[in-house]
């Protein structure tokens, strides 16, 4: 089954972090966030993907004025690459939380990532350690958790959020193991 129940967000719902069920369709020009997780062998999965309509990119640049967008996923997705590229063993999870919050301030969007950079993972979805500024928790072997920052703004389009799940393996090694999904900006077709 699920390790929650799905979150699948549309236009503007994207820039509500934990957006529940609505009434709206999908139409030509929308984007889409994606958070899910199933549970396998007692365990929980986590993680987070956008997808773009056809007609997203186009509509976004006459309404806006040109690459906000592609700035947003990218400034994103850089956020996730330096934090995962900032986990060392016995560092505290704050610098993971440090690290992607200083890319995304740095671009501008300072204040639109309003959560924790991640959470740890097991038999709950949601468990220690806590990813964020002010954990002083030390990264240890063994430990699994997520990486998902993001950028929330209805005035910008609604949100942006890339997450992965981390694992610590006993000699030390990050593995991320929902690198088998690709984090490139896609665009389907409707």
């Amino acid at each position: 089954g699920f390790s929650f129940p799905p979150i699948i967000s549309i236009g503007k719902n994207t820039a509500d972090v934990h957006h529940q069920n609505c009434s709206d369709k999908l139409r030509k020009g929308d984007k889409i966030m994606v958070d899910f997780g199933i549970i396998h062998k007692g365990y929980c999965t986590d993680m987070t993907r956008m997808l773009y309509t056809d007609k997203f990119i186009l509509s976004f640049r006459v309404r806006r004025g040109g690459r906000n967008e592609q700035k947003i996923y990218s400034t994103v997705l850089k956020a996730n690459e330096d934090a995962i590229k900032s986990i060392k063993l016995n560092k505290s999870f704050g610098i993971i939380d440090k690290s992607a919050r200083d890319v995304i301030d740095k671009a501008g969007y300072t204040g639109l990532f309003g959560h924790a950079t991640g959470h740890g993972v097991g038999m709950d979805v949601h468990e220690e350690p806590r990813v964020s500024e002010r954990s002083t928790t030390k990264i240890q072997s063994g430990i699994l958790f997520t990486v998902e920052p993001g950028i929330y703004s209805e005035k910008l389009g609604g949100g942006v959020r890339i997450e992965d799940m981390v694992y610590i393996n006993n000699k030390g090694k990050v593995e991320v193991l929902t690198n088998n999904v690709d984090k490139k900006m896609r665009i389907i077709k409707l």
